[in-house]
């Protein structure tokens, strides 16, 4: 075995050793996309489960979310205070997501999933739609084409009957 002969071994050697660092490298990459892709998904679970929280754990709160089932509701300035503030975190909620969405984080049925969800809030309390469109045309945010997300949440509170 002649020294060029060697040196091509070694070289075909070193090119595998490289090839393989870069597979184990690309694998570490996928490993980290999915945790942190399934710690931003238990993260929005987190959320939604301490907005749900925050319905059962005060009572006052509780009671304002049933006077606001009725969309027809007369509050008194407290109650319209946490109507708003309410609507904020709807709002917030609904941000976070758009933030998902267009970083790339959530689309398609997992996008739709934390939607509905948030939706299904504005159906259930429909007293708090008006306050949630009132936040958005005060942010901007109830204009056509602001956001996929965005007109999503727009179509539903102005659906709701």
């Amino acid at each position: 075995m002649n020294l060029d002969s060697l040196n091509k071994w070694l070289t075909l050697v070193a090119n595998l050793g490289v090839l393989i660092g870069i597979i184990f490298i690309s694998q570490e990459i996928s490993q980290s996309n999915r945790i942190a892709e399934r710690d931003g998904r238990t993260e929005l679970v987190n959320q939604e489960y301490d907005l749900q929280s925050s319905f059962s754990g005060n009572s006052a709160f509780a009671a304002l979310m049933v006077k606001l089932s009725d969309k027809d509701a007369v509050l008194s300035p407290l109650e319209q205070f946490q109507a708003e503030s309410f609507a904020q975190q709807l709002i917030l909620r609904i941000a976070n997501l758009n933030i998902s969405f267009e970083t790339g984080f959530l689309s398609g049925v997992p996008l739709q999933r934390q939607i509905a969800g948030v939706i299904l809030n504005i159906e259930r309390i429909p007293g708090i739609a008006p306050y949630v469109a009132a936040q958005m045309r005060r942010l901007g945010l109830d204009q056509e084409g602001v956001s996929p997300v965005y007109d999503t949440l727009m179509q539903a509170v102005e659906n709701v009957d």
